[in-house]
Formats: C-alpha cells, structure tokens, sequence
C-alpha cells in the first residue's frame, strides 16, 4: 500500500484567541478498497450527500430540500459504517468532500 503525500504540513497560527492548527494538505494514499456491499451503499449515500450539496445552490430549495437530504443520507451512512469507520469518515470528512472521505475511510481497512 502507498502512503500518503505530504504537500503542505500543518501549520500553528498564533492569533489573539489562541493558537489555531491548521490540518495537513495531503494527497491521499492510491490504493482501491475493498467494498463489499455495505460498504457501496454507504458509498452510495456519500454520493447523496455531495449531490444534496448541489441543491443547496438552487433558490428556494437550499433550505427545503438540500438539509432533509443531506440528514436522510447522513442517518444512513451512520446505521451502515460501524462505530471506528463512522469516527474516520467524520474525521476525513471536515477536508474533504464526503464521497472522498468515505473513500478515505475504507482504503487501509
């Protein structure tokens, strides 16, 4: 397995409120995951995810429709990832899309 590529290290900011971190920007490692089917489908619902993000850019359906989306594919990703992979892809998932983030979470796994 690749490991990942480090492009910019994190970086501490000193600010008046504290000192900030910033996360690491890396590539992450080229390998495929195995996914059986849970796994597609929680895949499938990242995609939701990122698709109801879209919406968010249309009038009047950014408040109706893209947040009920987003909690319905959000409450599936969370029964079907077990407990250590929901904590990954949450972790993964404040840097990168979700689709990208539930790949994250399966690769090395």
């Amino acid at each position: 397995m690749f490991e990942a590529i480090n492009i910019l290290p994190p970086k501490r900011i000193g600010t008046p409120f504290g000192n900030i971190e910033t996360p690491a920007l890396e590539i992450p490692p080229v390998a495929v995951p195995h996914l059986n089917d849970q796994r597609r489908q929680a895949l499938g619902h990242s995609l939701g995810v990122d698709a109801s993000d879209l919406l968010a850019f249309i009038p009047y359906l950014e408040g109706l429709a893209a947040d009920s989306i987003r909690a319905m594919h959000t409450t599936e990703i969370r029964r079907i990832l077990s407990p250590t992979e929901y904590n990954t892809y949450l972790r993964y998932d404040k840097q990168y899309p979700d689709t990208l983030a539930m790949l994250r979470t399966f690769i090395g796994r």
